[in-house]
């Protein structure tokens, strides 16, 4: 019965993500019986403000698997420190995560209001930009917000994690 409902909010809320089907030849997994895939770039670009201005990483998925990873400071992306190629089925798997937990549905920026040096996390679509703000030095994996943001905050988490594992 779960898995039902499971279908039914996929099937509701896969035309507002954008994703649109396609055929993989070596893929093994669908969303409502339909094989999915990167419509367009994903990025994470986790940021601290300090000193400097803005500085981080960014992580950069495009839709054909190819990946990367480089520091940045303000608008200066540097050389990628890792880069691979991703397979067909983790790029299904990680659009298939796009839609489960629902990224077109997030606030577009959510989490603290810190007054100093905030640190934010920006996962990007495309155009589509979600973010969550977090006070200098809070780590995601443990950081816990009130009741009316816990849910955008699991939902955040499970994409960053997914994405993160892929570039291992």
């Amino acid at each position: 019965m779960h898995y039902v409902k499971i279908v039914m909010i996929v099937c509701l809320l896969w035309p507002l993500a954008g994703i649109q089907p396609i055929t993989m030849a070596d893929s093994t997994t669908n969303v409502a019986g339909h094989q999915v895939s990167l419509p367009e770039p994903l990025e994470v670009q986790i940021s601290q403000s300090g000193f400097v201005g803005v500085s981080g990483e960014l992580w950069r998925i495009e839709p054909s698997g190819e990946w990367c990873v480089a520091e940045f400071v303000n608008s200066q992306v540097h050389h990628p420190s890792r880069s691979g190629q991703l397979t067909a089925g983790q790029v299904q798997t990680l659009a298939e995560t796009l839609v489960a937990q629902d990224f077109t549905g997030w606030p577009d920026q959510f989490g603290r209001d810190p007054e100093i040096n905030p640190q934010t996390i920006t996962i990007r679509l495309g155009e589509l930009e979600k973010s969550l703000v977090l006070n200098a030095g809070e780590d995601l994996g443990t950081v816990a917000l009130g009741l009316s943001q816990s849910q955008n905050l699991q939902r955040f988490r499970a994409l960053y994690q997914a994405v993160e594992a892929l570039l291992q």
